[in-house]
């Protein structure tokens, strides 16, 4: 059914406060363990910001309570909430997006519902949230802050507000979906799916994951190719151990453009660095990677293409 679109900038109820205490925390359990349900849950990560790719922030809500907001880094005792969680049922958007950052977190799901799924298989035209929010409940919901950094505190209350949204919906959402699958006789099809997210285990790491550099297919010569290999090893050190995203260190295009003019001088090297967010030290120990680089013999060279 198509009406005119309501817009919610905020939470009906209001924008929670952030859960950052052992007492607000017990009190959110208290409220969640109380009330009958599926639990709500999204998680917010630091993507292009921070080399972790843990939840920075946990949003959660069961049909009758309000959104909780939890701050998982903090040097307080969870485990009451993990067992909360990990004994309920799950509704969440896109959950293989999610599911990685929360079992660093140690939870996982006893059983899922993705409304993303549910999307998929009914064919409908748009399967992002915002899209199904507006095309199955005529709801409209502020989506102008996804790409901010939340591993930065104090999060500004705008945020809260986007972030309490994210889960505000999802079982009016799940139930619309469920008469649409029930209708179209897919529910069967779609619990099987859901069933098998419960297995669901993120990619590991590529081998030479360096290969996957942006611009790679520049590169001319194996010997370029040992240059872009030493500096993006180098790189992902300095971010791991940074916490910091790799193009924050230095961005692919800057190690394809070393590889390929080859700076004769330190001067040369760091004209192509120029960039007043890189720190120097980090640039620094890049230069001392370009130049062991330039040091390796053809005979170890990777080859440009594998």
């Amino acid at each position: 059914m198509q009406g005119e679109l309501k817009y919610y900038k905020n939470p009906p109820g209001g924008i929670p406060a952030i859960v950052d205490s052992e007492k607000s925390l017990a009190q959110a359990i208290s409220q969640l363990a109380e009330t009958e349900g599926a639990l709500a849950i999204d998680a917010e990560r630091a993507s292009g910001y921070t080399y972790s790719q843990q939840a920075y922030l946990l949003q959660l809500k069961k049909p009758d309570t309000p959104t909780f907001l939890i701050d998982p880094t903090l040097e307080i005792n969870y485990q009451d909430l993990k067992n909360l969680i990990n004994e309920s049922s799950w509704i969440l958007h896109a959950a293989t997006q999610d599911l990685p950052c929360l079992y660093q977190f140690d939870l996982k799901p006893k059983k899922i519902f993705d409304t993303e799924v549910a999307a998929r298989l009914l064919e409908l035209p748009r399967v992002g949230l915002a899209g199904l929010l507006e095309d199955r409940l005529q709801i409209a919901i502020d989506k102008a802050h996804s790409a901010v950094n939340w591993a930065s505190r104090p999060l500004k209350i705008e945020w809260l507000s986007y972030a309490a949204l994210d889960v505000e919906f999802l079982h009016t959402l799940q139930s619309d979906l469920t008469e649409q699958l029930i209708a179209q006789e897919k529910i069967e099809v779609a619990n099987q799916v859901f069933s098998e997210l419960l297995q669901f285990q993120p990619n590991p790491p590529r081998p030479e994951a360096w290969r996957g550099t942006s611009g790679i297919h520049k590169l001319t010569s194996n010997r370029e190719a040992a240059i872009v290999s030493e500096l993006w090893q180098v790189r992902d050190k300095i971010a791991r151990e940074s916490n910091l995203a790799p193009h924050r260190v230095i961005r692919d295009e800057k190690i394809i453009s070393i590889a390929i003019e080859k700076p004769k001088t330190e001067k040369a090297f760091f004209k192509i660095l120029s960039n007043k967010q890189y720190q120097r030290d980090h640039l620094q120990e890049l230069y001392v990677a370009y130049v062991a680089a330039l040091e390796i013999p053809p005979s170890l060279w990777p080859p440009r293409r594998r």
